[in-house]
């Protein structure tokens, strides 16, 4: 083990990519034995390439909502700044290592007055990818694919923002997320796990079969199994399908479908917090609420009723159908004067789980975003302008902290009491079902990339623990946020 770490790790020739004190001679000895310095054969490496990429982000929340404090970002800056260091190495024909390490600078948020705290820079780093590929077949086109260990995993080209639901969305509940530490261009899905592809016709049809392990929302580690395919029978026309069994092989089966009991819970019928509601009854009485307009009523709770013996889980079924069209393969002419990726029609449809549960998930109809787009021509003065649209008919918020906070597999309202139902949120939900996104890159020269996206998604801030607000900061109708990016890489 130790010998073939250390032929590995000299093949890879960190120490001319990276400063000695990012791996010391401590640490290795540590870590692999005093085996690992001993002198070993270089293994036969056939082809190499190393990379550094470095960008800067800067722009700003124009208007934005934090649900959890109440405040409005208004003007919030946002400010980031990453650095990934690759290598690649091809060790045969049919094997290849890809390594790479990534760092990101960036902000809490909100600012705040008196808070010097909130100002201060924080820092993150992490694997960019740690991957082993085999290619079976002919080397230059090969019939199948296998990954292994992290990497990252695109199945829609023309998403740049929104869409990618099959990896980037929950079942119950379903939620979307977009962003995170990278706020462009992340419109993918890093595994952990594997990945085996089949290129048929000619690579006009490719299926992948992957394993990925939960790592980010509960129930961790657990492995949802996902096939995903796509067709290129028709030139400019390209058809996708994927099926995905959200948290299917559980590292832990009492997280999937968690039988909470708090016996002490009043009232008493949260004692079972997560058994399956069979039915409530309420009645309208006067609301009180002085914020509220005169002659307003609410709901009381009545009675409730619970299977105790059944439970809502996080596992469940997700489905996704897209479609790409490029007129530029049927108009002679057009690839001359227009970018590659110009005037391409897209278009994204998912169900966020196919089995209907009472109360919380009563109607699937309820769980299926649909993600629509367009590259507008702009005759090679830049390189892309997408433009994106989205309608999420969903009967809660998009709200983590059922999956982030509690574990719960049922949708956040209020005190998680039943009587704050779907028509507790139905105003602010109404105003969450239309999202937007707009991303346009220009190459500077080789190299160096501008890039800017202007966007109402579902993106998250962090607040001071690193952790992610529970709804996104654009969950208004009228939020929206815009980033400049510059990039450069060698």
């Amino acid at each position: 083990m130790c010998t073939t770490i250390t032929t590995l790790l000299n093949a890879l020739d960190w120490k001319g990519i990276m400063a000695k004190q990012f791996i010391p001679a401590a640490f290795l000895s540590l870590l692999f034995g005093s085996a690992a310095f001993a002198e070993e054969p270089k293994l036969d490496v056939k082809a190499s390439e190393s990379s550094v990429r470095a960008s800067v982000d800067y722009g700003q929340i124009v208007h934005g909502f934090n649900d959890e404090t109440g405040q409005d970002y208004h003007n919030q800056v946002l400010r980031r700044s990453n650095i990934s260091i690759n290598r690649n190495l091809r060790l045969d024909d049919h094997i290849e290592v890809k390594m790479g390490f990534g760092g990101v600078f960036f902000y809490v948020l909100p600012e705040q007055d008196g808070a010097p705290h909130t100002r201060l820079p924080k820092f993150g780093v992490g694997p960019v990818n740690a991957e082993f590929d085999y290619h079976f077949g002919n080397p230059d086109a090969p019939w199948s694919d296998l990954q292994l260990g992290i990497f990252w995993y695109k199945y829609n080209p023309d998403a740049s923002n929104l869409g990618e639901y099959l990896l980037r969305s929950g079942t119950y509940p379903g939620y979307l997320v977009t962003g995170g530490f990278n706020l462009m261009n992340s419109a993918n899905y890093q595994v952990q796990g594997a990945a085996y592809t089949l290129n048929l016709m000619e690579n006009r049809w490719k299926t992948t079969l992957l394993l990925p392990m939960e790592s980010q929302f509960a129930p961790m580690h657990s492995i949802s199994p996902t096939l995903v395919t796509a067709y290129k029978g028709v030139p400019g026309l390209e058809l996708g399908a994927g099926v995905d069994f959200n948290h299917l092989i559980a590292a832990r089966p009492s997280k999937e479908a968690p039988a909470q009991h708090d016996p002490t819970a009043n009232p008493d019928y949260m004692r079972w917090p997560t058994s399956i509601i069979t039915d409530i009854q309420t009645v309208k009485v006067p609301d009180t609420d002085p914020a509220k307009p005169a002659g307003s009523m609410k709901d009381s709770l009545v009675s409730i009723s619970r299977d105790t013996t059944r439970f809502y889980t996080f596992q469940g079924t997700k489905l996704m159908g897209r479609i790409s069209l490029d007129p530029k393969a049927w108009i002679a002419g057009l690839d001359e004067i227009m970018s590659p990726s110009d005037l391409r029609l897209f278009a994204e449809v998912a169900v966020l789980g196919v089995k209907n549960y009472p109360f919380y998930y009563p109607n699937i109809k309820n769980r299926i975003p649909v993600m629509f787009g367009m590259n507008l021509p702009t005759f090679k003065l830049i390189d892309l302008l997408s433009l994106q649209g989205e309608y999420y008919n969903a009967l809660w918020t998009n709200n983590i902290d059922a999956v982030f906070e509690f574990q719960h597999p049922v949708p956040y309202h209020k005190d998680y009491d039943p009587v704050n139902g779907p028509g507790s949120v139905a105003g602010q939900v109404k105003s969450d079902r239309f999202h937007w996104s707009m991303l346009a890159k220009k190459e500077l020269i080789k190299g160096a990339n501008f890039y800017l996206q202007v966007a109402n998604d579902h993106t998250r801030t962090f607040d001071y623990n690193i952790k992610p607000i529970k709804i996104p900061i654009t969950s208004r109708l009228s939020d929206y946020y815009y980033v400049f990016r510059i990039e450069v890489g060698i």
